[in-house]
């Protein structure tokens, strides 16, 4: 039976706001490897402390829905503050992420030699997702515009809330982690503040690993902004992570973005062309190329065919030749 996200402020919201922590709270203590081909900024951490980033971010969005009830904010106004929402929430964790490793090393008294000052966040669209979220949990799901999702607003599943609610918790996590490693100046000495500190990967234990890492991610972010994004949006979907019993994982949903499609850049549009021409074309040409092939290896195989009856016909004569002059 599907369960249904309740439509207005109610006990009943409150009692499936207070469910949905409580049961993405169990989840973090499952799996939290990143089973995709995805390159995350926390991929950097070793379970222990992407278990704890992921617990503050939990902590810290639950302050913040009780500040948005508390302070009695519109749905209007909620729209115009929600990038500022969403930059502060990830310096706000990323602050707090670091203030936990030097409170640790404070009690084996060593003493956090770094001064962090976080740089505005890489605006990806996952503020729209945030927005949605936000007035699921504060207005309810008649908040939602009709259009946004492929479903009746007054039935909107609960699994389809909970997924947002899992992809807010491990995106904060990738650009706080990414606003932490802007901070530093180069490679060796983000190397050397994870192992001093010991909350890396064991897949990062080097300098140059962690090149790698950077530059696949580089690559990985050029592709999504020029190609993958602008695809997302014009086939009206978005990628979301989920907190899964076998790791992280990627997921498709349906997501109307209409005016952001309108404001794509020159450079996106063009890409976006040239995908939608090879995705008309190159399956007429590859139609083409397979009955070409199919026709050359009939004709092929009817020559030799036809060769090998002559060249049975030819032995026959022989032999009869051959019998008759005996």
């Amino acid at each position: 039976m599907t369960k249904y996200w309740p439509n207005h402020q109610s006990a009943e919201l409150n009692y499936h706001i207070a469910l949905l922590f409580k049961i993405t709270y169990k989840k973090l203590f499952q799996n939290l490897s990143n089973n995709t081909n995805h390159y995350l900024y926390t991929d950097l951490l070793n379970d222990k402390n992407k278990k704890k980033l992921l617990i503050i971010i939990l902590k810290e969005f639950e302050i913040l829905i009780l500040d948005i009830i508390e302070l009695n904010i519109q749905k209007k106004h909620l729209t115009k503050i929600n990038y500022k929402i969403f930059h502060d929430f990830v310096n706000k964790v990323s602050k707090s992420f670091i203030k936990t490793i030097d409170e640790y090393q404070k009690e084996k008294g060593i003493l956090l030699e770094y001064s962090f000052q976080y740089p505005i966040i890489y605006n990806d669209g996952n503020e729209h997702l945030l927005k949605y979220l936000l007035f699921y949990l504060v207005f309810g799901s008649s908040s939602i515009d009709q259009k946004t999702f492929n479903f009746n607003k007054f039935y909107t599943p609960y699994k389809h809330v909970q997924i947002l609610f899992e992809n807010l918790i491990v995106q904060t996590s990738n650009l706080s982690m990414e606003n932490i490693c802007r901070d530093f100046t180069s490679i060796e000495e983000l190397f050397l503040f994870l192992r001093k500190y010991n909350i890396c990967h064991s897949m990062y234990i080097s300098p140059r690993s962690i090149a790698l890492f950077f530059n696949n991610l580089y690559w990985q972010n050029l592709m999504h902004i020029y190609i993958n994004k602008p695809k997302e949006i014009y086939s009206a979907i978005q990628q979301v992570w989920i907190l899964s019993y076998r790791g992280l994982i990627i997921k498709n949903i349906y997501l109307a973005r209409i005016k952001i499609c309108q404001n794509l850049n020159k450079m996106q549009v063009f890409l976006l062309m040239v995908l939608e021409i090879r995705d008309i074309i190159v399956p007429k040409i590859e139609n083409y190329v397979v009955i070409i092939v199919k026709y050359i290896i009939y004709v092929m195989l009817s020559i030799f065919s036809n060769i090998t009856i002559l060249v049975i016909r030819l032995i026959s004569l022989y032999n009869k030749k051959i019998i008759n002059n005996k």
